[in-house]
């Protein structure tokens, strides 16, 4: 009997483990799970095969691969689909299909970040509170998705979601196993009962470790970083291994029926393209499809690659709607009085970007007079849109509305959204819990961009101070471009979509580690640090919205869910600076021309490929994604030579400190004093920014000298 079908099946669950770790930026037991999956599905990939001259070359073409994407990394969530598409490679003239049911669920768990599976959480929530009670332990489910208990070993509510079910993960390896199950050699018949048994395992377990989370609630048991919480989807892998039948893999992928049907529509089509080729139909179909490859590529490149021309933005400033971190006051004075005002401002930020761009603040008050000289000033009690126009005159504006404590009136929601459509940038910051109103103050705005700013904060479970960490390839290119490290979220709100339908010009998540829960606090957020584990077990665990941009009018605008990070107590730290410049460049800038017929070329391109290769589609697939992969990999390196680096238009005000590489661990540990390196330059009307290594020299050009971090 053959243990092919049940070794894959058992490799697919190990992979998809990995990779479900790896998305909450889990690394030390993924990448075990991920290559001993790999490893597997290679050795039943070569079972038996006898090794020819081709495999050589398939050989260096994975070795070449790999070079490129340890020397250009993707974004960690795809490393687990970059080794087993390379692996596919190395296969490519054995048995290919055994890597057909991991990608299927690696793709599916990559998309599962962005479907809502509250449909789902929700019956199985009840199931598990009525087999809880035959445990002993009486509990309910309210209408808003709260598992109460009652009787039992705990008193702690529980808001059943996703995250705390596992449902992505095992919704992910159904997806593998099912797909495992048509390239098995079986019968339809059989199949059929395979996947009915798989699909009743699959829903049977997030119901037990709901169950079992009542019974003892803790985090622990639902983060993939520890064996506790690998119990249970250990358990369905092992349990869908077993039942899969003793069966050998088919070595040619069977089309499905749409394929087939798009085969025999198309046949005709293609046989009168074939015969305009040479005599020779298969060389001529290679290089057809190889023009077809590196046409996708070269269109694939250029959608990422940002091409803008620099216009060089007029920075304006409302002041006159808000309270609250200020930009116009200094630090020294407002230190001396008031500590915790000193700290909570953004002089440092105007300090840096007053040297860099032309800025502007509008004010309601005679003492709102920004210290920085070089920074003007509208006194005005109202927005409008002549107001904005004047500040900008013949230039691009951005104009920024943020810690908003005061509303805007309806005549001002239109002058602001009219000043995007006309072409200019927006940017819209917010802050956690709806801090003194400042997600209500600034949703009219939002919402008429399609989003909303909730009254939530998003921590990371494993953070020990409040906030949590985005690296940097998770950017947008056009963002990360401006990054030199990874960026540090002290602590933001999520945003609501309103509509499926509303197309952003990109949107950045969080890890499915954070959670985001609701408590309308004011000053009392900044003297309880601590997060207890009701607290975690009462919040929405997933990957939360916490940035997204949108195309209105002519214009951009950006919903950025943070202002801590850039008050002079972190502007400095955290690549907070440099990210406050990529929003202010993106926002500000003009595209060089229009790229969104740019998805639909590539399509068309995949899609053509894909038809004339009908017989190795899954070949032909393989190679699409790993070429989507590498364009957005070395695109990294090619952007500053597409977009400018902003110019100093003054005296520099800020110091580079090049601190050692992995500065944050210290920082969070309580090593790095942050605010007296942030104290010590501020006393010398300078704004230091941290670079975790020696910084590019675009930056060190608008810095005024360059320094390396002693620690005292």
């Amino acid at each position: 009997m053959e243990l092919e079908a049940k070794i894959a099946s058992f490799s697919t669950g190990l992979i998809l483990l990995a990779s479900y770790s790896i998305l909450f930026d889990f690394q030390d037991y993924a990448y075990l799970f991920l290559f001993c999956g790999a490893a597997f599905l290679l050795l039943i990939a070569f079972k038996g095969y006898k090794i020819g001259q081709s495999l050589g070359a398939h050989q260096i073409f994975a070795a070449l691969l790999a070079i490129i994407f340890v020397l250009f990394p993707p974004n960690l969530q795809y490393v687990p689909l970059v080794v087993v598409l390379i692996a596919c490679i190395i296969s490519l003239r054995a048995k290919l299909s055994v890597f057909l049911p991991s990608l299927s669920g690696l793709l599916w768990l990559l998309f599962l970040q962005y479907v809502n599976l509250d449909f789902l959480s929700r019956p199985l929530g009840t199931l598990s509170a009525n087999w809880a009670y035959l445990l002993g332990s009486k509990c309910s489910i309210d209408s808003s998705g709260y598992l109460h208990t009652y009787f039992s070993r705990t008193s702690l509510p529980i808001l059943v979601d996703e995250v705390k079910m596992l449902l992505p993960l095992y919704l992910s390896i159904l997806i593998g196993y099912m797909v495992l199950l048509y390239i098995l050699e079986i019968n339809l018949k059989k199949i059929l009962a395979q996947i009915t048994i798989s699909i009743i395992v699959t829903f049977l377990l997030p119901s037990i470790t709901l169950m079992y989370l009542i019974i003892s609630p803790r985090t622990i048991l639902f983060i993939p970083n520890t064996w506790l919480a690998f119990l249970f989807p250990f358990a369905n892998i092992f349990l869908l291994s077993s039942i899969t039948p003793n069966v050998n893999i088919v070595s040619r992928i069977r089309l499905p029926a749409i394929f087939l049907w798009i085969k025999a529509k198309v046949s005709t089509k293609t046989e009168r393209i074939r015969e305009k080729f040479p005599k020779n139909k298969t060389s001529a179909l290679k290089i057809v499809t190889c023009m077809l490859l590196i046409t996708f590529f070269l269109l694939s490149l250029l959608n990422f690659v940002p091409l803008q021309a620099r216009s060089d933005p007029v920075i304006i400033i409302d002041e006159s709607h808000s309270e609250w971190e200020p930009t116009w006051t200094d630090y020294t004075e407002t230190y001396r009085k008031d500590p915790v005002s000193g700290t909570n401002n953004y002089f440092g930020l105007l300090n840096i970007f007053s040297s860099v761009y032309d800025c502007t603040l509008i004010v309601d008050r005679n003492d709102k007079k920004p210290v920085v000289n070089s920074v003007k000033t509208l006194l005005t009690e109202e927005v409008t849109i002549q107001t904005l126009e004047n500040i900008t005159g013949n230039r691009r504006g951005v104009l920024i509305l943020k810690c908003v404590t005061r509303e805007y009136a309806k005549s001002e929601t239109d002058a602001i959204l009219e000043f995007v459509t006309r072409g200019n940038g927006l940017i819209l910051i917010s802050d956690h819990t709806d801090l003194w109103g400042m997600s209500t103050n600034l949703n009219p705005i939002a919402e008429q961009l399609g989003y909303r700013f909730l009254p939530n904060a998003v921590e990371d479970v494993f953070f020990q101070k409040r906030g949590m960490v985005t690296h940097k390839n998770e950017f947008p290119i056009f963002i990360s471009r401006f990054l030199t490290g990874d960026y540090y979220w002290a602590t933001g709100c999520s945003l609501e979509k309103l509509s499926p339908y509303n197309l952003p010009l990109f949107e950045v998540r969080s890890h499915p580690s954070c959670f985001a829960f609701w408590r309308n606090e004011t000053a009392a957020y900044f003297l309880t640090r601590s997060i207890t584990e009701e607290t975690k077990l009462n919040s929405q665990f997933g990957s939360h919205l916490i940035l997204t941009a949108i195309q209105y009018g002519n214009g951009k605008a950006i919903l950025m869910t943070d202002s801590t990070p850039f008050n002079n107590g972190l502007i400095g730290f955290g690549e907070h600076a440099q990210f406050f410049m990529a929003m202010v460049e993106y926002a500000g800038n003009n595209d060089s021309f229009n790229k969104s017929f740019i998805p639909l070329l590539m399509m068309a391109t995949a899609f053509l490929a894909i038809i004339l290769n009908i017989r190795n589609a899954f070949i032909i697939v393989v190679l699409l994604i790993l070429l989507y992969l590498i364009s957005s990999s070395i695109a990294i390196p090619i952007m500053p030579y597409t977009t400018e680096f902003p110019t100093l238009k003054t005296e520099p005000r800020a110091v580079a400190v090049i601190m050692p590489k992995q500065y944050y661990g210290e920082y969070f540990s309580g090593a790095l004093n942050l605010t007296k390196i942030m104290d010590r330059y501020f006393k010398q009307n300078l704004t230091a920014i941290l670079f975790p290594g020696p910084p590019p020299n675009e930056w060190l050009h608008i810095c005024a000298q360059t320094e390396t971090y002693v620690n005292e």
